[in-house]
């Protein structure tokens, strides 16, 4: 009987074959499915010549369970290019602040030894009641008009990684006493919760957010923040600090414990991480206006009694710079917006009219040496919003405004709603001084995927049949609020 062997050879080149066709079939799909003009300009009207000199950059990122994928554009005198691009975008950083309350650190071991205990104790079964575990506590309770507020500053590093600074900002009485509650669990004799001494400072809370304004910015690598000491809470003093060195939460939850709850070591609510520089100081009397970074700057609007100033500095709190503002905004009704120029800041006014009436206004200032070398504004049609940023063209003559704005995407599955996203932003371009437009346009992303809603976010089944997560925002290249 005739045998048929197959030849090892053969075996090789049929795997590379259809290695080969698998390779030429995923490229063609990419090419074919993948949005390569994922940004353009529609719903243009009137002189695109207008967008001449400008350039804006930015795009949109993907989570794709841990790795980043996005698509870049960038747009010099209204020509768009788009990109495929990897890896984490510094514009996608961000910075939060948030205060809250703990026992005073020099009167805690004395409220800790007044506090009041209460017992418990249950039993937990598993496995049908062939195992069981016994777990027990302590809860302590005490109240004091003292409390000691701290300030925690979170932001995004260049890693991606969210790092944390905390420290504090003074001691407060408050006019009633505040209730803290702390815990400590065990399992089988063994402590498994360690909870501080903790408050809901909900009835108090306009009490002690009264006390402290407070703005703050993201930076190359840790954030800027603004406090403005309202209060006269003994500690503290009003100004610009600049943080970093900042701890993730695992490198938190290591830290080892700094006082104790009745004789259980614990991490107190006072523990102090990150580093704290500050650089600057407001006057007495101050006020804060807004807190922006522009290029490698910080700029930092604020009032006192002489009127309006704009204090600039580098992200190092060196090269500072006051300027008096106060003839180009009088009134003092203002707020920063973010410019696409690393030499510009701009703001938002409402100016009283003699009518009675008030006209919404944008302003511009171009910056070099510490003096104001150039100066535009506009009269847009409503206020800006947050997520608008502004740029002046280099003679002056035009003012570009590129504000986010969000589409109601209708799903087609049985979830039954809309979704809000924000998948592009409008550019208007405008005479100098002037409410007129000379030219509007709309910059969207085009993207050909099969969409799903699950979870509070909006996936995306791309060609290669993985379902990727993405953050429904755009941003802008040196725009951290956008």
């Amino acid at each position: 009987m005739k045998q048929n062997f197959c030849h090892p050879g053969r075996l090789t080149l049929g795997a590379l074959a259809v290695c080969l066709a698998v390779v030429l079939a995923l490229a063609l799909t990419m090419r074919l499915c993948w949005p390569r003009d994922a940004f353009s300009l529609t719903d243009l009207e009137g002189d695109t010549a207008a967008l001449e000199g400008f350039a804006l950059g930015g795009g949109l990122e993907i989570d794709t369970n841990g790795h980043q994928l996005g698509v870049r554009f960038t747009m010099q005198d209204g020509q768009l290019t788009n990109t495929l691009t990897t890896g984490r975008s510094s514009a996608l950083q961000n910075a939060w602040i948030g205060f809250s309350t703990a026992l005073p650190a020099a009167q805690r071991e004395a409220l800790d030894a007044q506090a009041a205990e209460g017992k418990y104790s249950e039993w937990n079964s598993a496995l049908m009641g062939l195992a069981q575990t016994s777990s027990s506590g302590i809860q302590r309770s005490v109240s004091t008009d003292q409390v000691e507020i701290m300030l925690t500053v979170d932001y995004d590093a260049p890693d991606g990684v969210v790092r944390s600074v905390r420290f504090p900002c003074g001691q407060l009485t408050l006019s009633q006493p505040l209730t803290f509650a702390a815990e400590i669990g065990y399992r089988d004799g063994e402590p498994y919760v360690r909870q501080d001494y903790t408050a809901n400072a909900s009835e108090q809370w306009n009490e002690i957010s009264q006390t402290w304004e407070s703005r703050t910015a993201v930076l190359a690598d840790g954030a800027v923040v603004a406090l403005n000491n309202t209060g006269d809470v003994p500690g503290t003093q009003s100004g610009l600090y600049l943080v970093g060195d900042g701890l993730t939460q695992s490198e938190i939850l290591a830290l080892p414990a700094d006082a104790t709850v009745g004789d259980c070591p614990v991490q107190s609510r006072t523990l102090a991480y990150g580093t704290v520089h500050p650089v600057w100081t407001m006057p007495q009397g101050g006020k804060l206006v807004d807190l922006v970074t522009t290029g490698d700057s910080i700029a930092l609007f604020y009032l006192d009694d002489s009127g309006c100033h704009l204090l600039t500095m580098d992200q190092q709190g060196g090269n500072q710079q006051i300027l008096d503002l106060t003839d180009a905004l009088p009134d003092g009704n203002f707020r920063g917006l973010e410019t696409l120029r690393p030499d510009e800041v701009a703001c938002a006014t409402e100016e009283a009219q003699p009518d009675g009436g008030r006209v919404d206004r944008v302003q511009v200032f171009r910056l070099a040496a510490g003096r104001i070398t150039a100066q535009g504004s506009c009269l847009p049609d409503q206020i800006p919003t947050y997520d608008t940023a502004v740029a002046m063209s280099e003679d002056g003559s035009r003012l570009l405004t590129v504000s986010s704005v969000s589409d109601l995407v209708d799903l087609p599955d049985s979830s039954g709603g809309q979704l809000i996203w924000k998948k592009g932003c409008t550019l208007e371009v405008w005479q100098q001084g002037t409410g007129t437009a000379l030219c509007t346009a709309q910059l969207k992303s085009q993207r050909n995927v099969a969409k799903g809603w699950s979870y509070g976010r909006w996936n995306e089944l791309w060609p290669m049949g993985r379902l990727l997560t993405r953050d429904l925002s755009l941003t802008l290249d040196g725009i951290n609020t956008f």
